[in-house]
This record gives structure tokens, C-alpha cells and sequence, in this order.
């Protein structure tokens, strides 16, 4: 396992899932998601993996920060993001984000990392399913 601290937040890098934690009471902005850019790009090179944002602690996200986010695609090693926040608001926003903003690779909102594992088994279940 890899891992490295930024201000904000946690990145860890393990079986070809990146997950990125926010600390407590962090505003998502333009400025945080390039930390956290420069760290993930340290830890994961050129491999292709899944990503895990995890939101649900941080206090919220400024308008500045889902520009920066909707302007500025992913690269193509990332295979899929799975973002984790908490209930009501930034669970809907997140969703929104995913369904309006049409992000380059798959993005999908959840409220529990269990849920989002799960989904990141069914891209490995079409890959097996397409090389039978």
C-alpha cells in the first residue's frame, strides 16, 4: 500500500483502488483538488485504477471547486470514480454532478464505501463477461 498526506485530506493507493479521504471540516475547492491531483500522480504513475473520493467529512464544496472539477477531465488511467458524501444535500449535488455535468469516465454518487466497491466489481464482471 502507498499512501500520502496532503493538507486536506489522505490519499492511499492498494490493489488498483486509490481512495482519497477529506479531513473534517475541509472546503472543496479549486486549490484543494490540485493538492490532491499532485499527490494521486505521485502515488499512481501511469496505472490504470479506481478511485474512491471520500467527501463525507469535508464541510462543503465551493462553487469554485465543481467548476475545477467539471472543466478539468480525468485522465484515462482512471477507470472509474466513486464518490462517498453524506445524506441529503452534497448526496444529491454529487449525484447531479455524475447525471448533468457528464464527466469523461464513469462517476457515480454513494453513501458508503461497501456500495461503491461493489460497483467498481461490476466494471471487472463486464471485463470478464467481454473476454469469454
Amino acid at each position: 500500500m502507498k499512501t500520502n498526506q496532503f493538507t486536506e485530506g489522505l490519499v492511499t493507493f492498494n490493489d488498483g483502488i486509490l481512495h482519497i479521504v477529506y479531513h473534517e471540516g475541509v472546503i472543496l475547492d479549486e486549490h484543494v483538488f490540485m493538492k490532491q491531483i499532485e499527490c494521486r500522480k505521485r502515488i499512481t504513475g501511469d496505472q490504470s485504477f479506481f478511485m474512491i473520493l471520500d467527501m463525507s467529512q469535508a464541510s462543503d464544496i465551493s462553487e469554485s471547486g465543481l467548476a475545477f472539477a467539471a472543466e478539468n477531465p480525468h485522465p484515462g488511467n482512471v477507470r472509474a470514480i466513486a464518490v462517498i458524501t453524506r445524506k441529503g444535500q452534497d448526496y444529491i449535488r454529487a449525484k447531479l454532478y455524475s447525471v448533468f455535468d457528464q464527466p469523461n469516465i464513469p462517476t457515480k454518487a454513494f453513501l458508503s464505501e461497501e456500495d461503491a466497491l461493489h460497483w467498481f466489481g461490476s466494471f471487472e464482471s463486464e471485463k470478464s463477461k467481454k473476454a469469454a
